[in-house]
């Protein structure tokens, strides 16, 4: 047995508890106030008792955690006079300010029972948020990125963020689309919740979609439909205020706060307060540029009228100097012409009549040379005819001569002659032999002496 547990030197686990219990129950044994950020709460539906996670950290380290509880009979207590001050119920999320009883269970731990919520701390806190969100956004130069975008001349393709649950979604669809002028705009729905510790990572998700299909939409619209303070906070975001700051294309809010502008209202586009003011704001574009088309319309016709009238004086005008011109310019053409007229008579007689002179000069050079050319030809065709004359004598004397001596070679070629003077002809196949590559066996020959013929057969080559 050991030295401790002989003396009774020791506590045990409950003993030890009681102790801590006294220790800070006695040290906490007023109420107190804590400030805290709700990060769970849920609310039991058999006892009606509410238990809630409370935490503080700061950017980047949970600096602090414990369990809290309110009772039922206190419940309701709390939670009505936090709404009718902040118009918002109690949620996750609040950094709130709390009356506590710090309390020590055996089994359960520390814990702290909430008596009581101050409304107004919350309000506050919101406020000194906001303030620093808006001096950060200020200082980054963001306030008025958004409203340096070009908004168009007529908004048609709209792309929408809101919750089709939204008190304000029906009333800005219906507005839109119900128009009393007929306008037609083209509406993309990118649903978001609009409430809740979620609306501020939904709403940027949404504008995610939006950027990555940009080319498609003219504006970004965001509707809400009203709602408290607190309700409206998650609008109160750097991260929201910074997206909608940066976004391509202009954004619209008709988020809902009737006293107050939201750090999302502030770097916008434009604010509106409702969201059948953002879609009456849309319709405005559409009516003022019809009256713009209206009034260029009507301008261009008074100038048009204008312009044309003083064309047609200057027509006129012109018509008249023209006719002048031209009167006096014909007049002066005609006595002109009749200078020409008679300046050509005159010297188309004149014309003629050297002409005339030229014309029997050339008739009689033509006449003399016709005849000393004919003589000349008569006298050459003379001389022709006897050189041909003379010529064919001697050529046919010529021929003659060529003809006789032929005949005679030919006489001393003939095979009978041949024959006559003691040589003999042989004959194959009525042709004369003339090489014995012509023979082959069996072949007749005929062989014609001076005196007769003798007919023999090949049999040996």
């Amino acid at each position: 047995m050991s030295e401790h547990s002989e003396n009774n030197d020791y506590l045990s686990l409950h003993q030890l508890s009681l102790h801590i219990k006294d220790a800070i129950e006695g040290n906490f044994m007023q109420q107190i106030w804590v400030v805290a950020e709700i990060a769970a709460m849920s609310v039991n539906q058999g006892s009606g008792h509410c238990y809630l996670e409370l935490v503080e950290k700061n950017e980047r380290t949970l600096l602090a955690k414990m369990r809290a509880n309110i009772w039922s009979f206190k419940l309701q207590n709390i939670l009505g006079k936090f709404f009718q001050v902040t118009g918002s119920p109690l949620q996750q999320g609040m950094k709130t300010l709390l009356l506590v009883e710090v309390q020590y269970h055996a089994v359960y731990g520390t814990s702290l029972n909430i008596v009581g919520v101050d409304p107004s701390y919350s309000l506050g806190e919101l406020a000194r948020r906001k303030r620093e969100i808006i001096d950060r956004l200020e200082v980054e130069g963001l306030i008025e990125q958004n409203k340096k975008l070009n908004f168009p001349l007529v908004p048609q393709r709209i792309a929408l963020i809101s919750s089709e649950t939204a008190a304000g979604f029906e009333d800005f669809v219906n507005q839109l689309s119900n128009n009393p002028y007929g306008y037609h705009l083209e509406l993309k729905i990118f649903p978001a919740v609009m409430q809740g510790d979620k609306t501020e990572s939904s709403v940027l998700q949404a504008l995610s979609k939006i950027a990555a299909k940009k080319e498609a939409f003219d504006v970004v619209v965001i509707t809400r439909g009203g709602g408290s303070s607190v309700e409206l906070s998650a609008f109160d975001s750097y991260e929201l205020g910074k997206a909608i700051a940066l976004f391509p294309l202009p954004v619209l809010t008709g988020i809902g706060h009737e006293r107050d502008e939201s750090v999302a209202d502030l770097v916008a586009y434009k604010k509106l307060k409702t969201p059948t003011a953002v879609a009456e704001f849309l319709i405005s574009a559409y009516i003022t540029f019809e009256e713009m088309l209206i009034d260029a319309k009507q301008r261009v016709k008074e100038l048009m009228q204008t312009q044309l009238l003083k064309e047609q004086v200057r027509v006129k005008d012109a018509s008249n100097v023209i006719t002048r011109k031209s009167q006096a310019y014909i007049a002066k053409r005609r006595l002109q012409l009749s200078k020409v007229s008679r300046d050509l008579q005159e010297g188309a007689v004149k014309y003629t009549v050297v002409k005339q002179r030229a014309l029997d000069q050339r008739k009689m050079k033509v006449s003399v040379e016709t005849s000393r050319l004919l003589k000349q030809r008569e006298y050459q065709i003379k001389t022709v005819q006897q050189a041909v004359l003379v010529n064919s004598a001697a050529f046919v004397q010529k021929k003659q001569h060529n003809i006789a001596l032929l005949a005679a070679k030919v006489a001393l070629l003939d095979p009978a002659k041949v024959v006559a003077r003691g040589y003999t002809l042989t004959y194959i196949r009525g042709k004369v032999l003339t090489s014995t590559q012509d023979l082959k066996l069996g072949d007749l020959l005929v062989t014609q002496f001076k005196d007769g013929k003798v007919e023999s057969k090949i049999t040996e080559l």
